[in-house]
């Protein structure tokens, strides 16, 4: 699996996927995507990432789905 830029593709709304959002200390998540464009919170910003640490509004960079589980 390759990283998706934003700039190129977005996730479809609702979607949980990988994130990464940077030079920090730990820069990827697994986070639930939301697209504000046309809402009240549109003000944070068009993509949306909801993680465990809060929102993620246009700070990621990449993304990309979530593998496919084990067989068990």
């Amino acid at each position: 699996m390759d990283w998706i830029s934003i700039k190129d593709q977005v996730p479809e709304d609702g979607a949980i996927v990988i994130t990464y959002f940077g030079e920090l200390n730990n820069p990827i998540e697994i986070a639930r995507y939301k697209n504000l464009k046309g809402t009240e919170d549109e003000v944070f910003g068009h993509n949306c990432f909801i993680n465990k640490s809060g929102w993620l509004t246009d700070d990621v960079t990449h993304w990309m789905p979530l593998p496919d589980p084990p067989k068990v």
